[in-house]
């Protein structure tokens, strides 16, 4: 693993943290330059409307104490960390700030669910409290199955263009995601509600169900101004660039 994918690899684990807004100014920090104009930017924070922010310094030496942690057990050893940042140091800052762009991107879509709280779907449907419910989504088609009582991650991704549901599986795969389960957007769509009211459907790729025609489904989260639907779309259809789509993180 090269060491940009090493490094998202362990702030990844840090953005789920407390310091998931403060991982802009890394680099900045950690570097001995970086301190010292953090420290002129708080004697000018005095004088100036700057962000509370940028004059709290205290949180980069947190943040690093965390990150040099978590870089070792991702594999990177000292001597490569400290090539990274020290002065006169060759560091690739561009490609750093695309990790971890990408990172916080990432992190503001990630989504914990509890799972294996029911019995039966009609029980999941109910506790959605939606306002609307495909009647197809029942018991009979889609039969709650017996999960343990635990947690998993929801990852929501998108795209710039209209995807087939194959491209779509297939950047979940680069994603290093795994494919989700019907029960994962009934629990979804009852714990975290206001996701569908943003206007931008959620569509889980689960294993499609088919129906009695030709048409295979997947279940979808739909809402807006009318309220928050619980419906099935055609896996064979593309879908539309506004869609969002749910993944389990591995």
């Amino acid at each position: 693993m090269t060491f940009p994918k090493r490094l998202f690899s362990a702030v990844a684990k840090l953005l789920n943290g407390k310091f998931k807004w403060q991982v802009w100014g890394f680099w900045r920090g950690v570097r001995s330059e970086g301190r010292a104009k953090m420290k002129e930017e708080m004697e000018m924070s005095k004088r100036k409307d700057v962000p509370l922010l940028m004059s709290a310094a205290g949180w980069i030496g947190g943040f690093i104490g965390e990150l040099i942690p978590a870089l070792r057990e991702c594999g990177i050893p000292d001597e490569e960390i400290h090539a990274y940042v020290k002065d006169g140091g060759k560091a690739p800052v561009d490609k750093i700030a695309k990790v971890l762009t990408e990172a916080i991107r990432q992190a503001k879509n990630i989504f914990q669910i509890v799972i294996g709280q029911y019995k039966t779907t009609e029980e999941a449907v109910a506790a959605g409290k939606y306002d609307w419910s495909n009647d197809s989504i029942n018991n009979k088609n889609f039969p709650y199955r017996s999960r343990p009582k635990g947690k998993r991650k929801i990852v929501l991704f998108e795209f710039d263009y209209d995807p087939t549901s194959e491209q779509v599986l297939a950047e979940a795969e680069r994603q290093g995601l795994a494919r989700p389960d019907y029960e994962d957007a009934l629990d979804f769509g009852e714990q975290h509600p206001d996701i569908q009211l943003e206007q931008r459907p959620v569509v889980f790729l689960h294993e499609p169900w088919q129906d009695s025609g030709v048409s295979r489904d997947v279940v979808v989260l739909l809402g807006g101004s009318s309220g928050r639907d619980l419906d099935l779309r055609s896996f064979d259809d593309k879908w539309l660039r506004r869609c969002r789509f749910a993944f389990v993180r591995k």
